[in-house]
């Protein structure tokens, strides 16, 4: 049996991830091919919940606490993603660990911690990077906003970043 792949569409909000996830599933699997698909934050989980809380603003959670959170979130599938891959499925998520990174160092914090937070998840064999600006974010998003979705600057400093990724990282398109 071969090996299945992870491939994971990153960039800001609204930028087309669950949209192209979705398409590439469908022409995998009329070719024959296993495909799982996630999307992080997985709102399904009690971990997950409690991200929707913070980004719907209905509670606040500390900074430090939150990345762990997302990472934790992250984690809650790190067995099936592995399983997945060993049966040789194609594995194909919407956000993962490159999000985590650039949406904790646009906060300001340190990319070697968040790094490391990350660092034993299954590595994307392939990285997609939609890029879009954050102008036409916020004009494709037409139902209510959550704190990051609304949040211009932000948007921008992620998309910096994760165009820096995109330069240095293999894997990345």
């Amino acid at each position: 049996m071969a090996q299945g792949k992870i491939v994971v569409f990153e960039g800001i909000d609204q930028a087309g991830k669950a949209t192209q996830t979705k398409r590439l599933a469908a022409l995998l699997e009329a070719r024959g091919y296993a495909t799982l698909r996630l999307a992080f934050p997985a709102y399904e989980t009690t971990i997950g919940r409690e991200i929707g809380t913070f980004l719907s603003g209905e509670v606040e959670i500390p900074l430090h606490v939150r990345h762990l959170l997302y990472a934790a979130n992250r984690y809650e599938f790190k067995a099936q993603i592995e399983r997945s891959v060993a049966e040789g499925t194609i594995v194909l998520i919407d956000r993962y660990s490159a999000s985590g990174i650039v949406y904790g160092m646009a906060h300001g914090l340190p990319g070697e911690w968040l790094e490391a937070l990350e660092a034993e998840l299954p590595a994307p064999d392939l990285v997609f990077f939609l890029d879009l600006s954050p102008e036409t974010a916020l004009r494709r998003k037409r139902t209510a906003r959550d704190r990051y979705e609304r949040n211009l600057p932000l948007l921008a400093t992620c998309r910096r970043l994760y165009r820096e990724e995109c330069e240095r990282s293999a894997g990345w398109i």
